[in-house]
């Protein structure tokens, strides 16, 4: 028997040996970059998108898996034109090679620079995120049907986690776009950077971000900055933003005048099992006025339980949010027709839709001093 154990010793030894050696080797003897063409290949039939690598691609094995991406595109369906859909000027990723033996992923700082995502909806309203289906192939509805019955006993038990030890997360210079061209809606997020601390299960780890935003069917305009002490709670399923700061400006025409150094403040805490958002502590400094509280929002995945108890003062609506003249619609796209009735009811105000409040539970507190809202003033 002692032999036998040593012979399997020997044997996982040299099998050891062999794969160092490999991992230090093989980088060396084989470009990488003379397979890129095949690469890209791979891997618009694995995903139906055309990848192109202008860039170079560098590639180690050991003591670390690393990847290292030089500028590449994800190139849009046919329909949607020649901009890419996505892109990047650099990736840089490793992750350490004998953890993940052992269940525990460990990765140095992985960095994303000049990250692009373009996100469109045709006339149609076919997104550019979603391969159509093969048409050679279709799907027979009672086939689907009877795919989609699984049974509690035909899922797959819960993945679990491996142990997490990220040295951070670098994104610089990112933008991000959605454009709906059937509803004539854009919005987009512009000079993105985000830096974060050791991110790691169960242990707090520091955000900081900032990035620009703009509205385009609104005609708005603003910027923000963020930081927090971020952590992921395993045990109850939980995300927690601990002294989430938000500083923010604002401007465009919903605006009465531009929003300068607002800021926003809570112990942001998200439920994933319950479905659930609490806002603690929270604290929100806009122009003149300061509110202060707690909200919460129950069972988001069905109809909303929405809770609050706030307070605050100096709560003036018309300092924030643009009045059109005498009351008026404040889109100055919708004119009165030859003839029309004047008078106050009749200037072009449209009624205040509140059917929204149909698809939520609303129960709270809110104590105001020196509220003004059109004109009217309660103190």
């Amino acid at each position: 028997m002692a032999r036998f154990l040593k012979a399997i010793a020997l044997l996982i030894g040299l099998l050891v040996v062999l794969i160092v050696l490999a991992g230090l080797i093989l980088p060396h003897i084989i470009d990488v970059n003379e397979h890129k063409d095949r690469i890209s290949l791979e891997i618009e039939k694995a995903t139906g998108y055309q990848v192109v690598m202008e860039g170079d691609i560098e590639l180690s094995l050991i003591p670390w898996i690393g990847l290292s991406l030089g500028r590449t595109h994800v190139a849009n369906p046919p329909e949607f034109g020649d901009e890419p859909m996505a892109a990047l000027d650099e990736l840089q990723i490793r992750v350490r090679f004998w953890p993940l033996f052992v269940g525990r992923f460990e990765a140095d700082n992985i960095v994303l620079n000049g990250f692009e995502l373009a996100l469109v909806k045709n006339e149609l309203g076919h997104p550019n995120w979603i391969i159509p289906r093969d048409e050679e192939q279709p799907i027979i509805p009672e086939q689907e049907a009877r795919d989609q019955e699984v049974t509690e006993q035909d899922l797959p038990a819960a993945p679990v986690m491996p142990e997490l030890n990220i040295q951070g997360l670098q994104i610089a210079n990112a933008a991000i776009s959605y454009q709906d061209r059937q509803n004539n809606q854009a919005f987009f997020v512009r000079d993105m950077n985000l830096k974060t601390g050791t991110i790691s299960l169960d242990s707090p780890f520091e955000i900081e971000a900032d990035l620009s935003l703009e509205s385009a069917d609104h005609d708005i305009q603003g910027s923000f900055k963020f930081s927090t002490l971020a952590s992921f709670e395993t045990q109850s399923e939980a995300v927690r933003l601990e002294n989430f700061l938000l500083n923010f400006d604002l401007q465009g025409e919903a605006f009465a005048s531009p929003i300068r150094d607002a800021s926003f403040k809570a112990d942001v805490i998200y439920e994933l099992a319950d479905s659930a958002l609490h806002l603690n502590n929270l604290d929100l400094d806009v122009l003149d006025a300061r509110i202060k509280g707690r909200v919460a929002a129950l069972n988001l995945d069905g109809t909303p339980d929405i809770s609050f108890q706030i307070n605050g003062r100096d709560l003036n609506v018309d300092k924030i949010l643009a009045q059109s003249p005498e009351g008026g619609n404040r889109n100055p796209s919708v004119q009165q027709s030859p003839g029309a009735p004047q008078g106050p009811d009749a200037q072009g105000t449209e009624p205040i839709d509140l059917s929204f409040l149909s698809d939520f539970n609303l129960d709270g507190q809110a104590d105001i001093t020196e509220m003004t809202i059109s004109g009217l003033k309660d103190s």
